[in-house]
């Protein structure tokens, strides 16, 4: 792995160079392309699918929703393991701590090629939105999963154009990883109501997703400090991302599971007072 050379970056310019190797390649470099796409994803999603779907039937998309499911738990699984192997189980990079890897070692471009298909990956991530929409899901389609999406995916743009996906190593295994679990657990909900029944932790989820956050946000912290140079800004980007998702995620924590286990909770209590009550009637009837 090529190490920079630190004394030439301590200017903490706000981004480092553009990374050559990537130039010219699609929807690198240049911002337009990217943010075209996701400003047209934004509008299918809130606005023109909406609008369409508002009047129309909901389609039936169960043998769709089985497959993309699949292919996205098998691409998922194939860049995470791919990944792993290559830049940390090799020793190419360490997972923790590493530098931005400018080099040209054939095991550092393979990985700079495998980070550009993650990009193509996440934008086909975005396909699960328009599967919402046609549905008519509309409540899925929140505020948190559109800035998940497109916040996630120009991340990823960002750290392939300015040299440091080497960077993002351990945080796109993680999140594929991650994403395999989430994939597995929608493919067997679209199984049917069968399967639903036995998908009781999907609290659990939630909670690795949360466990996620917290682990990027303490790794994120440090490599800003420890860099202590112009690739700063790179962690430091996802930093803020990462702090943004942990409170969105927690609040969706929250509205979703706690308030209705409270919910249970009381309900529980009073069918128990009603059942009391009952019985203490019937004791004062007899007597």
């Amino acid at each position: 792995m090529a190490s920079l050379d630190m004394d030439l970056t301590q200017s903490w310019l706000p981004l480092p160079e553009k990374d050559s190797r990537v130039e010219g390649w699609l929807m690198l470099g240049n911002p337009t392309p990217i943010v075209v796409i996701l400003a047209f994803y934004v509008y299918i999603v809130k606005v023109l699918g909406p609008g369409y779907m508002k009047n129309a039937k909901a389609f039936e998309l169960r043998p769709i929703i089985l497959l993309y499911n699949a292919l996205m738990l098998v691409a998922n699984l194939s860049i995470s393991s791919f990944v792993i192997y290559h830049a940390f189980w090799k020793g190419h990079y360490a997972m923790w701590f590493t530098e931005p890897d400018l080099g040209d070692h054939p095991t550092t471009l393979l990985l700079l090629n495998v980070s550009w298909y993650y990009l193509v990956l996440r934008l086909t991530e975005c396909i699960e939105t328009v599967l919402f929409v046609l549905r008519k899901r509309f409540r899925q389609v929140s505020l948190l999963h559109v800035f998940h999406h497109v916040s996630v995916t120009f991340s990823v743009y960002f750290y392939i154009t300015y040299g440091g996906f080497a960077l993002a190593c351990f945080e796109l295994t993680f999140n594929a990883l991650i994403h395999v679990v989430m994939y597995g657990y929608y493919f067997l909900s679209a199984c049917g109501p069968s399967i639903q029944k036995y998908l009781w932790w999907k609290e659990y989820l939630t909670l690795m997703q949360l466990v996620q956050f917290v682990i990027m946000i303490v790794r994120n912290i440090m490599l800003v400090f420890w860099l202590k140079n112009r690739y700063s800004a790179l962690p430091a980007f996802m930093l803020l991302q990462c702090f943004i998702f942990l409170l969105q995620f927690f609040h969706f924590y929250i509205q979703s599971y706690r308030k209705k286990r409270e919910e249970k909770l009381q309900k529980r209590a009073a069918r128990e007072a009603a059942l009391n009550n009952n019985h203490q009637e019937m004791d004062k009837k007899e007597l």
